[in-house]
């Protein structure tokens, strides 16, 4: 079965694809959603691939010709948008006496500091609510980057 019209379109997505794994690739990938899901923290570095991944996904050169697969892209470039929010709004570089170019950033760490004192009823739901939240959108991103990765590797194969 042929994917596509003519071998260019199937190219030039191709280039493209390969373009954007170069930024942030399956591993780093994996790396990010699994320090999000284990330790609730992730490092400046990868967090940074993902920004620039985001902003390539967001220029007007980057069109896929394959509907299906731009479609996929977009799912996933949504998901990465919210995911990015999250950690933007709800992380802290914690410890805080870090230097160099990798710092750790962690959910609310904050909380744990209050809770070896006191912690509110509304501090806690706070917390847990961040947490549920943080946790729902790295499974959405992982789903949707294994679903575009797939159908990717799929079509794309020369």
């Amino acid at each position: 079965m042929k994917w596509f019209k003519d071998d260019g379109a199937q190219e030039h997505d191709r280039q493209l694809y390969l373009q954007a794994e170069a930024i942030m690739g399956e591993t780093d990938f994996d790396y990010f959603f699994d320090t999000l899901r284990t330790d609730r923290a992730y490092y400046t570095a990868n967090r940074g691939r993902l920004l620039n991944y985001l902003k390539m996904l967001d220029s007007d050169e980057f069109r896929l010709h394959d509907r299906r697969l731009q479609a996929r892209l977009l799912e996933l470039q949504q998901a990465l948008k919210d995911l990015k929010a999250h950690t933007g709004a709800h992380f802290l570089a914690f410890p805080r006496n870090q230097t160099g170019d990798n710092i750790r950033f962690c959910l609310h760490p904050d909380y744990f500091i209050l809770e070896a004192n006191d912690v509110s009823l509304d501090e806690h739901g706070f917390y847990l609510k961040a947490e549920r939240k943080l946790g729902e959108y790295v499974a959405k991103a992982v789903i949707r980057y294994e679903a575009f990765r797939t159908l990717a590797k799929k079509k794309l194969k020369p």
